[in-house]
């Protein structure tokens, strides 16, 4: 029997922007996780399934933390508490072009706006379809 410790807990969240940048849809949630990369790997984990529901074939995943998109793209051995979502996010890459880059938090506003709000409960249900203004400022910074 395992005895997992989660005492760890985050919100992830994930944007899909089309070509132009327009919000197509996302998902943003609290989870228990035992580490921050380990958080950020279930978002990874949950992007790379949104591209394969959606049977995206060319897709950048973006991640604000360098360590776990280093990871993605290595193909050395990871911490063993990493090893099963990693698995699962190389398997799903292999089957079609998912590139993973690392984007400063600091050029990420859009993810920065959804997850403030997120945190602060302020988030509307209706997000995607009818992104807040807020959120549509970062989307399109030079469009305001």
């Amino acid at each position: 029997m395992w005895l997992l410790i989660c005492d760890k807990i985050l919100r992830f969240l994930i944007l899909l922007r089309d070509h132009l940048g327009k919000l197509v849809d996302g998902t943003a949630c609290k989870i228990r996780v035992r580490s921050v990369a380990q958080g950020e790997l279930l978002a990874i984990r949950t992007a790379c399934l949104m591209a394969s529901a959606l049977n995206l074939n060319v897709v950048d995943i973006e991640g604000d933390c360098k360590a776990v998109i280093q990871l993605c793209v290595s193909e050395g051995v990871p911490p063993w508490e990493l090893l099963a979502l990693l698995g699962d996010v190389r398997s799903l890459a292999a089957t079609r072009q998912l590139n993973f880059l690392w984007c400063p938090r600091v050029r990420n506003s859009a993810a920065h706006w959804v997850a403030s709000a997120c945190f602060q409960n302020s988030l509307p249900v209706n997000w995607i379809a009818q992104p807040p203004m807020g959120l549509v400022r970062c989307l399109f910074p030079n469009s305001m």
